[in-house]
């Protein structure tokens, strides 16, 4: 009995010190791993500004305590002694003049036995702030034009993408009027009242793929009739409040290369289109952003989703650059305008390889896109030939197949490499599409367990891509990748889907810069 006491004292030592420790906002966690009856969330206050601050530590004592801060006189405790038990203190630290680097050393110690204690290292910088890696508002810009590239970022709460829509093909022989092009692969005409109940499902920002071609002549001159319907339904979103990304998407003589293209050809034409979309485009706020493609690929032998040779790579920052300097020079309001720029096929590993963020005379206004489908086993459709098809993603559905192994680990080192990358260069990354197929059963226990373990995908995805800065925005083409009825009031399909989403989009947290 005493032995089992003991095992469960030292488990709860062991989970307490852990918690505390995860719990840290410091970038160093000095905890003891041997048994002790004081636990402290952190060992190491580092502030990299010489202004007065607090700092809240979080503390566990099996004893009575108190603080002793040697003598250090600008930084004090607050509460300075307590009873057993955890609590909170709050480290009071003075602004300093001294100009000098300066540190103190706290201690906490146990009324019973001095011996045990826990030491608090305090460092304060002696200069002002530093300037954030991606500032939220720029005070200069225009009424309107205030949030940066990331300030409009984490005013997103979740996004939307209006797919298989304003992007819409046609076929051999096809000859209706081009404005029904919109339902010709299955989805109805947009109206005002879905964008509403976009927005009454939780959405607040929509992404709108646009294919330009068919409503343009050979040289890119884009008719008055579809601007205006492209008009319609951004101004639609903005007066819900809604921010919104419109793009050129499967224009396929921009983003399906073959070696044998006349670039310049295709830059022409590109720079034509985009002075056309900005201008149109120009008298909307901040909510509005422009994407400059989808996903470029090369077709030389095939779709080249998975690799890029060093010219796919070039031709890839090259259109971005295009685009950003074609923007900019319509001026106005576009000066300011936030511009999203993408990867090569829009992916996140290649987007590590070889992309070059453009130059672009407005500082901060600038995101890079890439799509996350991964593992894209797990997300796409279900395939009858496992191992193949992976029906299961996460720790806690290992014991089923076939499960994807270390999804949550693989999915943290991808978007910690995006962000050490990029977001930590001044360069933030969206998830410009996102989403799983549904896979089905007919064993109840089956289908129960998939459906379970994409909510917990999702869950995942959201909160951790918002952890590490990057607004996502769900792929819904009004199919296999459909979460929204548009022929049924935009009711929800899926509703634990959709909560599944919400909840990793509300308990996610965007860093601060």
């Amino acid at each position: 009995m005493k032995l089992h006491s003991l095992v469960c004292a030292r488990l709860l030592i062991i989970a307490l010190m852990v918690s505390l420790a995860s719990c840290s906002d410091s970038t160093d966690v000095t905890v003891s791993t041997k048994e002790a009856n004081i636990l402290v969330s952190t060992g190491l206050v580092k502030l990299k500004s010489n202004v007065e601050t607090s700092v809240a530590v979080r503390l566990s004592c099996t004893s009575d305590w108190h603080v002793e801060t040697g003598g250090y006189d600008w930084v004090t405790a607050s509460p300075a002694s307590g009873k057993a038990g955890e609590c909170e203190i709050t480290l009071k630290i003075a602004s300093n003049q001294t100009g000098e680097t300066r540190s103190a050393i706290v201690n906490i110690v146990s009324d019973v036995n001095e011996n045990a204690m826990r030491q608090i290292t305090v460092i304060q910088a002696h200069t002002a702030a530093p300037e954030y890696i991606n500032p939220k508002v720029n005070d200069e810009a225009p009424d309107g034009q205030k949030l940066n590239a990331y300030g409009i970022m984490t005013q997103i709460r979740a996004g939307w993408c209006l797919g298989n829509t304003l992007e819409a093909g046609i076929w051999d022989g096809w000859s209706g009027d081009d404005l029904s092009i919109e339902t010709n692969w299955g989805n109805p005409y947009t109206t005002k009242e879905m964008i509403q109940g976009l927005k009454a499902n939780g959405f607040n920002a929509i992404r709108i793929p646009v294919r330009w071609t068919y409503h343009a002549d050979a040289d890119m001159n884009i008719n008055d009739r579809w601007m205006n319907r492209v008009k319609e339904i951004v101004t639609w979103a903005v007066e819900e409040d809604m921010y919104v990304l419109i793009n050129s998407h499967h224009d396929n003589w921009c983003d399906r290369i073959q070696s044998s293209d006349d670039l310049e050809s295709i830059f022409s034409r590109f720079t034509h289109m985009w002075r056309q979309i900005a201008t149109a485009f120009a008298d909307f706020d901040e909510h509005v952003m422009f994407g400059g493609i989808n996903e470029i690929i090369s077709i030389d032998g095939g779709e080249q989703w998975n690799s890029a040779t060093p010219e796919m790579q070039e031709y890839t920052n090259t259109i971005a650059q295009k685009f950003v300097d074609t923007v900019r020079a319509t001026g106005g309001k576009n000066t300011w305008r936030v511009l999203v720029v993408q990867s090569y096929a829009a992916s996140p590993d290649l987007a590590l390889e070889g992309f070059v963020k453009p130059n672009d005379p407005t500082p901060h206004r600038l995101i890079l896109e890439v799509h996350f489908y991964q593992p894209w086993n797990f997300c796409s459709s279900q395939e009858s030939t496992a191992p193949w098809t992976s029906d299961y993603w996460g720790a806690d559905f290992a014991h089923l197949s076939p499960w994807y192994a270390d999804g949550e680990a693989e999915m943290k080192g991808k978007l910690d490499a995006l962000k050490s990358t990029y977001h930590d260069n001044g360069l933030p990354v969206m998830l410009g599409e996102y989403g799983c197929v549904r896979h089905t059963s007919s064993d109840a226990q089956a289908q129960k367990d998939m459906d379970a373990s994409r909510q917990y995908y999702y869950t995942y995805l959201q909160r951790e891509a918002k952890n590490h800065g990057m607004a996502s925005f769900l792929w819904d083409n009004g199919a296999d990748f459909g979460l929204l009825d548009r022929n049924n009031g935009m009711a929800v399909r899926l509703p634990d889907d959709l909560a599944a989403i919400l909840e990793g989009a509300d308990t996610g947290v965007y860093p601060e810069e």
